[in-house]
């Protein structure tokens, strides 16, 4: 067998595409044209179509000091520096219970702007041109979509309000942005500051409602505590005062007594007389046991009482602070 070798073709070197003028100026009117209807269509969309907005801003910074009321913990524990706590403000912010409020205080389900039920059909729209079409075939259009309810409408308008809501925070640092665009300034400023003295608010009444849940624990505590501390008190006052003996010189003097009384009957030989002696030294011990006992029954007694009146000292000057706070 015999190969016949397949000629290749020579390799020709392409020349690099140059840049003609004469190949732009070509179409440079139907460029120029294209452009000025691009302008001209931005243009009157810009300034006679489309709808402007208007946003503004607020700006709130959160307190992140704790105020220590009682040693027993805190009324209310701050909010703390890390971005969990940032982002659940912001949520807190987003909230349906906060913007519900601010759109009832504002009454923006009465807007057409946030309540969508109130805006006018597009003719635009497909279902608008699918009932213009029916109706020109000479078909009935399908009744049109009936009102909601009140309660319907207003949740519409607290979503549409949310959705329109921007949050923003700032890295390394405490700063809330609240910013929202409407087709009016002063909409916009209303909005904002509402939702930030809401959220203030809200911020206020939770301190205040721990403040007062503390005030009136404290309260219950330091008439319970002066009570104990009064009972105590007179206890003790009564044990010294049934005890007989006051002090513990006395107890010390009849130990002086009852050593006296052994030294002698060491010294005395007579029987009937060291009879005597023996009997007296057993009753002085016994009254000096009877009273040790009951020094230190009075002795933990008078400590009980002083406890509970340092406990509700301490009480009560917190009970002061608490007060004070809270005005």
């Amino acid at each position: 067998m015999r190969l016949t070798p397949i000629p290749m073709p020579d390799t020709v070197q392409q020349e690099p595409p140059v840049l003609r003028l004469d190949v732009l100026l070509r179409g440079w009117a139907r460029i120029l044209l294209v452009t000025l209807i691009a302008v001209i269509a931005g243009g009157v969309w810009a300034y006679f179509l489309a709808t402007p907005i208007y946003r503004t801003h607020v700006t709130l910074m959160l307190e992140p000091q704790e105020q220590r009321v009682i040693d027993l913990g805190l009324v209310l524990p701050g909010m703390g520096r890390d971005e969990q706590v940032l982002n659940t403000q912001v949520e807190v912010l987003r909230s349906r219970d906060l913007v519900g409020r601010l759109v009832g205080r504002l009454e923006l389900a009465a807007d057409p702007e946030f309540n969508p039920w109130l805006r006018p059909p597009s003719r635009l729209s497909l279902r608008a041109a699918a009932r213009h079409a029916l109706a020109l075939a000479g078909y009935e259009p399908p009744p049109a979509q009936p009102r909601p309810s009140p309660k319907a409408m207003r949740d519409a308008t607290v979503t549409e309000v949310i959705r329109k809501l921007e949050i923003q925070t700032s890295d390394n640092s405490l700063i809330l942005t609240v910013s929202v665009g409407t087709t009016a300034p002063g909409k916009s400023a209303a909005i904002v500051n509402t939702l930030a003295q809401l959220y203030v608010q809200d911020q206020i009444t939770e301190k205040l409602a721990a403040t007062d849940q503390a005030t009136a624990w404290l309260s219950g505590r330091v008439v319970e505590l002066k009570a104990a501390f009064e009972s105590a008190d007179a206890r003790a006052r009564s044990a010294q005062a049934g005890a007989g003996l006051h002090t513990p010189d006395e107890v010390a003097d009849l130990d002086r007594q009852i050593e006296a009384q052994r030294r002698r009957l060491a010294s005395t030989t007579g029987a009937e007389a060291r009879a005597v002696l023996e009997r007296d030294i057993a009753a002085l011990a016994e009254q000096i046991r009877r009273a040790n006992a009951e020094l230190v029954r009075i002795d933990q007694l008078r400590r009980d009482a002083d406890t509970t009146g340092l406990l509700y000292e301490n009480f009560l000057a917190r009970l002061k602070e608490t007060s004070v706070q809270d005005g």
